[in-house]
């Protein structure tokens, strides 16, 4: 390691893996050096490092044990996802997070209600379509439903941002209670309308899946009481 790259000894020599930030490797490392490494794909090494202030290497050890923030609740069919303290820096946090979630909803081998505690949670602004991209393809593939929380009303803000560009239905409320009794109420129409083989579509969230067919009533009725609810739990008591 130096302070413009990271090489690493393979079977077939010496590989550049990494190069600081605003580092040419063509100006700043090849001519200085009397052979040419293996080059393939480097990455930037973690800005952090030129950083003269605290890398929040607690916040990485905070982001490792990603299954055990994951939790099923097999009688209600609901996995339940703690991101309290959790931060994404890079793409790789994503990418890692949706591994631990496909992980955890293939072991249970069906379709699972979500909901998602969001509060403590720190996403780098560039990275909130990555983050919806991530609920998308979860949500086609492993939800019936999703819906999270969030005291920060910029974290859901800006999440109801992002999925709304993809064309998702956000449900993202204030409190914990909020968000499960909106579930609530999603689990209890879609067993009354269609019995407990049915399932959602993301993008019509009450839409029978291979019949075509829809209730009356939105899904938002729900969403709608869920906030009502919410807004008379914060009233101040007269």
């Amino acid at each position: 390691m130096t302070e413009r790259c990271v090489f690493q000894l393979k079977e077939n020599g010496l590989e550049l893996i990494e190069v600081a930030p605003g580092i040419d490797i063509d100006k700043h490392i090849l001519p200085f050096m009397d052979f040419k490494p293996i080059i393939n794909e480097p990455v930037l090494m973690d800005k952090r490092i030129f950083i003269d202030e605290p890398m929040g290497l607690m916040n990485d050890l905070l982001n490792l044990n990603l299954d055990q923030r994951i939790s099923y609740d097999a009688g209600r069919n609901i996995l339940f996802l703690n991101l309290e303290g959790w931060h994404a820096r890079t793409k790789k946090d994503i990418d890692e997070m949706r591994k631990a979630l496909v992980t955890a909803c293939e072991k249970v081998g069906k379709r699972v209600n979500s909901v998602v505690n969001h509060d403590g949670a720190h996403i780098n602004e560039a990275l909130y379509d990555d983050y919806a991209e991530m609920i998308e393809f979860l949500s086609q593939r492993y939800y019936l439903t999703t819906t999270r929380y969030a005291t920060s009303a910029f974290a859901r803000m800006k999440m109801k941002e992002a999925m709304a560009k993809r064309g998702l239905q956000p449900h993202v409320f204030e409190r914990r209670e909020a968000a499960e009794t909106f579930l609530q109420v999603v689990v209890e129409i879609s067993t009354t309308a269609f019995g407990r083989s049915s399932f959602f579509v993301p993008h019509s969230p009450l839409r029978q899946v291979g019949r075509g067919v829809a209730p009356s009533r939105s899904i938002f009725g729900c969403a709608k009481r869920a906030r009502s609810s919410n807004r008379r739990e914060a009233a101040p008591q007269k």
